[in-house]
Formats: C-alpha cells, sequence, structure tokens
C-alpha cells in the first residue's frame, strides 16, 4: 500500500488536472475576494470572514469530480492499474489507494482555500467570529463530507474504464447531486403562507392577503426531503455552507457510512471486474 500511495502522490506532482484545479480555485476565491471588497468600500457592506471561508463548500464538490475522474480514469488509459497488478499489488490496494489518495487532494483543496481567504480577508474585514465548539465541527464535518465525495467518485471512475467517461461521469453525478440538493432545500424552506392580491372594484386598488401556501409541504415530506439534504455530500455542503438548520452531529455519520458503502462495494465489484 505504501508504494502505492508513494507512486500516486508523485503524480500528483505531475497532474496537469490537479493543478488546474488549483489555479481554477485561487482564480475563484480573488475574484470573490475583489468583489466583496468592492461591496465593502463603496456599499459598507458587511462582510463576515467566516462566511467567506465557507463559500468553498458548496463548489468543492466539482473540484474532487473533476480531479478524480481525471486521475483516476488515465490510469486506465495509460495502463497503470494493469501494471501495478503485474507488479503484485492486490485489487483491494489500487482501489483503495485512489481514495486515499482522491480523499488528501480533497482536502489540500480546502486548505488552499481557507490559508487564502484567511490571509486576505483578515486583515480587510476582521478575524473570523465563530465558537470553539461550532468551529471544530464544522470542520469536522466538511473533512467527512469532502471524503465521502472522494468515495463516491473514485467508485465511479475506478469502474469506469475510460478517462473521458469517468471524468464525465463524475461531473454529470455532481450537477445531479446539486440539482437533487437545491430541489429538497426549496421543498424544505417553502413558506407556509403567501400573499394573495385581489383588484378591489370599488376603489381600483390591488389588496394583498397572507393565504396559506397551497404547496406548503406536510412534516412527513419535510423530514424526507431534510433526510436528502443531510446525508448526500452535496446537502451537506450547502447546510455547512449557508448555515441551514441541521444537526451538524449526525452529518458525520452520514458521510462516514457513505464511505463504507462506496469503497465496500467499490472493492468487490473492481475484485470482481475483468481488466484484460
Amino acid at each position: 500500500m505504501y508504494r502505492l500511495l508513494d507512486a500516486g502522490l508523485i503524480r500528483v506532482k505531475k497532474s496537469k488536472a490537479f493543478f488546474g484545479c488549483i489555479i481554477a480555485s485561487l482564480g475563484i476565491v480573488i475574484f470573490m475576494l475583489i468583489s466583496n471588497y468592492l461591496d465593502y468600500i463603496n456599499y459598507d457592506a458587511q462582510i463576515k470572514t467566516s462566511e467567506l471561508v465557507s463559500n468553498y463548500l458548496p463548489m468543492i464538490g466539482m473540484f474532487i469530480a473533476i480531479f478524480t475522474g481525471l486521475f483516476v480514469g488515465t490510469e486506465y488509459s495509460d495502463g497503470t492499474i494493469r501494471n501495478k497488478i503485474i507488479a503484485g499489488h492486490s485489487k483491494i490496494n489500487i482501489y483503495l489507494s485512489n481514495f486515499i489518495i482522491s480523499s488528501i487532494v480533497a482536502i489540500l483543496f480546502e486548505l488552499i482555500w481557507i490559508v487564502v481567504v484567511l490571509l486576505v480577508a483578515v486583515p480587510l474585514f476582521g478575524k473570523p467570529i465563530i465558537e470553539l465548539n461550532q468551529l471544530l465541527i464544522t470542520c469536522f464535518d466538511s473533512i467527512m463530507f469532502i471524503i465521502a465525495y472522494s468515495a463516491i467518485f473514485n467508485f465511479v471512475s475506478v469502474l469506469s474504464c475510460n478517462k473521458t467517461i469517468s471524468a464525465v461521469s463524475c461531473i454529470l453525478l455532481f450537477f445531479i447531486m446539486l440539482g437533487i440538493t437545491v430541489t429538497s432545500v426549496n421543498i424544505i424552506q417553502t413558506p407556509p403562507t403567501v400573499q394573495r392580491g385581489g383588484l378591489n372594484p370599488d376603489t381600483g386598488e390591488i389588496n394583498f392577503e397572507e393565504v396559506e401556501n397551497p404547496k406548503y409541504p406536510s412534516e412527513s415530506k419535510k423530514r424526507f426531503y431534510q433526510a436528502i439534504v443531510d446525508i448526500i455530500p452535496m446537502g451537506q455542503a450547502f447546510s455547512l455552507g449557508a448555515g441551514l438548520d441541521t444537526n451538524v452531529y449526525m452529518l458525520p455519520v452520514y458521510s462516514l457510512s457513505l464511505i463504507i458503502i462506496f469503497n465496500g462495494v467499490g472493492t468487490y465489484l473492481f475484485n470482481k471486474k475483468d481488466l484484460n
């Protein structure tokens, strides 16, 4: 396993996907900081450093999908996986080494974002105001759902057998999770009442009144969609990044379950896979 990890990390240092994701992340963070600073000096906007740090959470899945899809998919295109098996490495170790490397890189993406934001935002907008216990649980939750992302995209990539299919499948899966999350959050946040306007025939004025929202979901329906948001990594990213109401202590449990399930099923299927 050590030799596989060592070889994989050497490949990361030479990976265009790795440096491309870092450059794209830096471009986004620079644009975000400049935009917020202009709002700060022109409109006296209240900018919170803690919110700038968490803005990356909903986006990081895209970069994990791109990197993992290309990095793992390239192993098939270059025949690296077949060479590893010929060298005597087990399929399980090959699968898990790719998962570990993807997780390390994904966490590195997050750390780079945090460091850049803090270096620039703290002098401009002040230190992030957050309680220690909240900071610790948010960091732990973030790391866990980032690793869960890696487990899911590694599962897709290892079983795809083609770099292009692998990358496209991972990116498509990211947007599917994004769509599911946005839909679920919108349903959960549906207001119980809406304003209805009507024309007063006597005065000609339009009057508004609060009426029950016919689309307001039942409690069971809200619990169902809340469970979806809590379980999938994109939903967790939204919850932590936007400060949505959720049980932050349960999120790592869901992430760990995804990690175990996808790695367990992935290693089983990859072990049965014919690579000839």
